[in-house]
């Protein structure tokens, strides 16, 4: 039976658009789910959490906030509960960008970003 269904994300926390505080805790969570058709369970291969601070103007990159590569080598699903603290920063307010990759192993890829400020 071929793999036909691409991982699926669902980000819990942060919600989009949501304000933090700095030297509070931005709580990342979510699931990570694969199947290789409606019955049956795929295999993960990999997942990347990262945060990155976004140049308010330009919306490019500035710098890395937060990584997190969870194992979640052959399994079927995983729940990720992840936290991060920004202290300060020389830009007020932080714009900052959640991206959540995760594979399979027949290579399928998926992403779902949230953007949130830190101020």
């Amino acid at each position: 039976m071929n793999d036909t269904i691409s991982p699926q994300i669902t980000i819990s926390v942060p919600l989009s658009n949501n304000i933090y505080q700095y030297m509070d805790y931005v709580h990342i969570v979510g699931t990570v789910t694969d199947y290789e058709t409606v019955k049956r369970g795929g295999k993960l291969a990999s997942l990347s959490i990262i945060v990155d601070e976004l140049n308010s103007v330009d919306s490019t990159f500035r710098k890395n906030l937060f990584k997190a590569y969870p194992d979640v080598d052959s399994k079927g699903g995983y729940t990720f509960n992840e936290k991060f603290m920004l202290l300060s920063n020389d830009v007020t307010p932080t714009f900052c960008r959640l991206s959540v990759e995760t594979m399979d192993y027949i290579n399928k890829f998926t992403r779902d970003t949230v953007y949130f400020s830190i101020q």
